[in-house]
């Protein structure tokens, strides 16, 4: 009983952490609308040239795409979202 203890209290341990950590990442539904939103900001506004006037936006708008998408990959949903909306917002 006494040897069960620290056994015991080491799963119960492992199983919080588990449970943090999943809280942690998903946070909601796939981002793949506000990634792809963005996308398509990021795009137009290459299009429409905003690199000889905005470049320095465009890059950070990129950038956050990039890092939304490897979260979204990574089943971060939440910074995900959160980046690909910054990066919309840039991208505007």
């Amino acid at each position: 009983s006494l040897i069960n203890r620290p056994r015991l209290a080491m799963t119960g341990i492992v199983f919080l952490s588990t449970l943090t950590l999943a809280g942690c990442m998903s946070s909601g539904p796939r981002p793949d609308v506000a990634i792809s939103q963005a996308k398509t900001a990021v795009d137009q506004a290459d299009r429409a040239g905003t690199r000889n006037y905005a470049a320095y936006d465009l890059t950070l708008a990129k950038d956050k795409l990039k890092k939304a998408k490897k979260e979204m990959k990574e089943g971060d949903y939440k910074e995900a979202r959160f980046l690909a909306n910054e990066a919309k917002v840039d991208a505007e």
